[in-house]
């Protein structure tokens, strides 16, 4: 009775350790579960940055930005050609500057209510452009147009 217990314990803590993103097999050498410490898993942060932003005027554009993390915020942008990644956020919080591979560029202004876009280079066609006063206008929504 003592070995049994003793094979049902060690059982049990082997599934244990493999579900908690052990990379080693499970018991009977089924395939361990990944669950990762919760610290790892990237939460976005409720900001007064996040937001889905439509510029004023006659030229349609939006942007969806969504702070996660300190110093980064994930952008979403739609100008006729879309563009997406993350910019770090500069300043004292009120600024951010998003440069992908592909050398588009825009530079961020949040203000109450909105955002300033300027010195936007490079995102698409030559006739896209951010450049605008933006609203904020709901939610971000950072899915594929």
């Amino acid at each position: 009775m003592e070995h049994a217990w003793k094979v049902v314990v060690w059982g049990l803590a082997a599934a244990l350790v493999a579900g908690c993103g052990d990379s080693k097999p499970g018991p009977q050498g089924a395939p361990a579960a990944r669950i990762p410490p919760a610290d790892v898993v990237e939460k976005p942060e409720s900001s007064p940055l996040d937001g889905h932003y439509e510029r004023t005027g006659a030229s349609k554009a939006s942007l969806d930005v969504l702070k996660v993390g300190p110093d980064m915020i994930r952008i979403r942008g739609f100008a006729g050609a879309e563009v997406a990644g993350v910019a770090r956020i500069q300043g004292e919080g009120d600024k951010a500057h998003f440069e992908n591979m592909a050398g588009c560029k825009l530079d961020m202004t949040f203000k109450e209510g909105g955002l300033e876009v300027v010195n936007t280079t490079a995102c698409g066609t030559p006739n896209v452009n951010f450049d605008g006063t933006y609203s904020r206008n709901g939610p971000a929504d950072l899915r594929s147009r």
